[in-house]
């Protein structure tokens, strides 16, 4: 029997992180389950390709900067030598061109699994830059992956999932 593709699922869970008077709320989160069905395994020399549905209202508001991508990190094992830095891109419709849609890295460096959640790192991002990029597909594609700009890196292994979150500001008091 094979597993459920978890794109094909919704997950809704509402999220409030209060990050100061005035600061961006993180509203609403909606896309892939938190299951280990839902992850896509990286490795130092292998990237990953994960695609979210979208429709014509949460592409707008990934142009319009009110919707941002979130990478949650479940799991990570940082390369043996060299930098553990991760790259994010948008891929075009066929996925034969990236665009970089930013840079991160976990910090501390310590390998942590899937197994224990409460370890799990989320990175959000915007695609303000990258906005003509959407086009009108029904998918919006990625790819993450290690930095292997400084050459062969070796024993990195990245187990992550790609959700979209709804930014609203909290007017100041």
């Amino acid at each position: 029997m094979q597993r459920e593709n978890s794109m094909t699922r919704k997950s809704w869970r509402i999220v409030v992180l209060l990050v100061g008077l005035g600061m961006p709320v993180l509203h609403t989160f909606a896309a892939q389950p938190s299951n280990a069905a839902g992850a896509v395994v990286a490795t130092a020399n292998q990237p990953a390709q994960t695609c979210v549905r979208s429709d014509a209202d949460t592409r707008r508001a990934l142009q319009q900067g009110t919707t941002r991508v979130v990478v949650v990190v479940r799991g990570f094992q940082p390369v043996v030598s060299g930098n553990s830095a991760l790259v994010v891109s948008l891929l075009s419709a066929n996925k034969t061109e990236r665009h970089e849609v930013g840079r991160f890295a976990v910090h501390p460096l310590r390998a942590f699994s899937a197994k224990d959640p409460h370890k799990q790192k989320q990175f959000l991002l915007t695609l303000n830059e990258q906005a003509h990029l959407l086009g009108n597909n029904d998918a919006i594609c990625f790819e993450v992956g290690f930095d292997s700009r400084q050459g062969n890196l070796k024993n990195g292994k990245l187990e992550f999932h790609i959700e979209l979150v709804e930014v609203q500001t909290k007017p100041a008091q």
